[in-house]
C-alpha cells in the first residue's frame, strides 16, 4: 500500500475495495482504470484488492502487475467494488452479489447507454458513475435507465510522462496511428503516397506504449483513428500535447476538445478527406505551427491531479454517506 501523505483525505471507517480487470493486451480504457486506481491509493483507510482473470496476461507488459496492490487469484466479496465494462459479469459468475455494498462504476463509452449493448443491462444496478467525458455523461442521462448518481469527471492525461517523452520533430514526418481501424489507415498512406516532402509513418497494430509516443513525439502532423463512437479519445490529446498538429475524425467523445479549425482537423471519416486535410497542414507551416499550439494549450487542461482530486472528492462523498438512506439504492 501507498504510505499516506500529509494532506491525505480518508473514510470515517476502513473499507476494502476490490478492483477487477481481464487484461489480455494494452488499451486505452486499462490505462483509465489504472489511473483510477492508483488516485484510490490516495485515499486514507481504502485499502484497494485486485483481482485479474485467469485470462489475463500475466508478462511484464500487463500494466497491472506494478500497481502496488495485492493481486487477488480468486474473487471474493469486499467491502465495496469499483467496476469498469463488463466486470459486473464476472461478479455474477462467482456469486458476489453487489446489492448492499458501495459500487464505483467507471463509464468510458458512450455505448453503454446503447439498447443494443451488452453493457446497457447493468444500468440498472445501483452505483456512483463516473463518466470520462461530458459526451458519456449526457448519454447516460438520456438512456433513463441510471441507478445511482452521475458525475462526470474531465479525463486526466499524465502530462509529466509525456513532457519526457522527447524527440526531435522530422520535417515531413506524419505519423497515422491505425490500429483501430487499420484499414483505414493503409487507405490513407496510399492516398498520401505521392505527395511530395512527407515522411510517413503508419502503425496498423498496437505499440509498445513507449514506442507509440517516441513515434507521435518526432512527427510534425499525427493522424489519430478512433472508434466509429468513442467515450473519450486519449491519444489525439497526447499528440497535442507532444506538439503535433493533429487530424482526427469525429468519434463523439472527443468533441469537447477537438475543435476543427482551432484545436486539430476534423475531417469526415474517409481516406480521400483525411489525406486532404494532412495535405493541407503539410503545405501552410504557419497554420500548422497555430493548430499545434492551441492543441497543446487545450489538452494542458486535461491534468492528472484535477482527476483525482475530483474524484476524491466525489468518492468520499458517496462512500463516507453510505449509512445514510438516500446512498441505499436498491436495483430496478
Amino acid at each position: 500500500m501507498v504510505a499516506p501523505g500529509p494532506h491525505k483525505r480518508g473514510l470515517r471507517e476502513t473499507m476494502r475495495m476490490l478492483f477487477l480487470r481481464d487484461y489480455r493486451s494494452f488499451f486505452g480504457g486499462h490505462l483509465k482504470y489504472l489511473h483510477y486506481l492508483k488516485h484510490s491509493l490516495d485515499i486514507d483507510r481504502l485499502h484497494a484488492e485486485l483481482f485479474l482473470a485467469p485470462s489475463s496476461l500475466m508478462e511484464a507488459s500487463n500494466i497491472f502487475l506494478g500497481a502496488g496492490v495485492p493481486i487477488l487469484s480468486q474473487l471474493r466479496p469486499a467491502d465495496a467494488y469499483f467496476i469498469a465494462g463488463l466486470d459486473w459479469a464476472m461478479l455474477d459468475e462467482a456469486n458476489i452479489d453487489t446489492r448492499g455494498r458501495p459500487v464505483i462504476n467507471l463509464v468510458q463509452g458512450v455505448r453503454h447507454a446503447d439498447p443494443a449493448d451488452p453493457r446497457y443491462r447493468y444500468l440498472s444496478r445501483p452505483a456512483l458513475r463516473i463518466c470520462v467525458s461530458p459526451e458519456v455523461e449526457a448519454a447516460l442521462l438520456s438512456s433513463g435507465r441510471v441507478n445511482g448518481p452521475v458525475v462526470h469527471i474531465r479525463a486526466g492525461i499524465d502530462l509529466p510522462d509525456l513532457a519526457a517523452t522527447t524527440a526531435p520533430k522530422k520535417t515531413g514526418r506524419v505519423f497515422v496511428a491505425a490500429a483501430k481501424a487499420p484499414a483505414l489507415g493503409v487507405d490513407i498512406a496510399a492516398a498520401l503516397s505521392a505527395a511530395p516532402g512527407l515522411d510517413l509513418n503508419l502503425a496498423t497494430g498496437m505499440l509498445d506504449r513507449r514506442a507509440f509516443l517516441a513515434r507521435m513525439a518526432e512527427a510534425e502532423i499525427c493522424v489519430t483513428l478512433p472508434d466509429l463512437r468513442e467515450g473519450f479519445f486519449l491519444p489525439a490529446l497526447e499528440a497535442m500535447v507532444l506538439g503535433a498538429a493533429v487530424v482526427v475524425p469525429d468519434c463523439v467523445g472527443n468533441r469537447s476538445f477537438c475543435r476543427h479549425g482551432e484545436t486539430c482537423l476534423v475531417p469526415a471519416r474517409q481516406a480521400a478527406e483525411i489525406a486532404a486535410a494532412v495535405t493541407a497542414l503539410a503545405a501552410d507551416s504557419g497554420f500548422r505551427a497555430r493548430l499545434a499550439l492551441a492543441g497543446r494549450a487545450t489538452a494542458s487542461g486535461y491534468s492528472m491531479s484535477c482527476e483525482r482530486e475530483t474524484y476524491i472528492d466525489a468518492a468520499l462523498g458517496y462512500l463516507n454517506g453510505w449509512g445514510r438512506r438516500d446512498h441505499r439504492l436498491t436495483e430496478r
